[in-house]
């Protein structure tokens, strides 16, 4: 599941979404487009609470940045994986 998450949602969220609120928003800034696709990113995990809303929305913006910055989503596709995995460690499997 990790896997699937951290390759599905980099893909939605920093490939495309980015990309499709900077052609449907030509005057919104780019921090305006990474904020609401943070935004929406965190929404997406309503179900885990509103707290967790709140820091996934942060995730998806230090991710919009790193996805700006190293000009690749394969890194954040991994990174995410990583968080996801490490994240369910904890979990029990009963």
């Amino acid at each position: 599941m990790s896997w699937t998450a951290g390759i599905t949602e980099e893909i939605i969220y920093r490939g495309f979404l980015i990309f499709a609120l900077t052609q449907l928003f030509p005057s919104f800034s780019v921090w305006m487009v990474f904020i609401l696709s943070s935004l929406l990113f965190g929404l997406a995990h309503t179900y885990q609470g509103f707290l967790n809303v709140i820091k996934t929305s942060l995730f998806g913006l230090f991710f919009a940045i790193l996805y700006m910055g190293l000009d690749s989503i394969v890194p954040l596709m991994i990174l995410h994986f990583l968080i996801d995995y490490v994240g369910k460690i904890g979990d029990d499997e009963a």
